[in-house]
């Protein structure tokens, strides 16, 4: 499961966290790393890079920008999204 975060000011790789780019959280993949991630009802995909860490919720692997999840659900029809991601 994944789900977006869209407030934060600095992510823990130092960034400034920025709601438009195309970066996701995640608790141990190396900063830097580029995923892919398909939305597993929608078929969608996107490459999106890792800059923060979490979730921090269990049984969650990823945490989006809005425009991540835009990308994977343009109808916007839940906050939670069912995901594979390859690295």
């Amino acid at each position: 499961k994944a789900t977006y975060y869209d407030q934060g000011s600095v992510t823990a790789n130092g960034e400034a966290f920025n709601p438009s780019a195309m970066t996701v959280a995640h608790p141990w993949l190396p900063f830097g790393s580029w995923v892919t991630v398909i939305d597993q009802y929608t078929g969608h995909s996107v490459e999106a890079r890792v800059n923060d860490r979490g979730p921090w919720v269990g049984g969650y692997i990823l945490d989006m920008t809005p425009v991540v999840m835009n990308v994977l659900d343009p109808n916007r029809s839940s906050d939670i999204r069912d995901v594979c991601i390859y690295w």
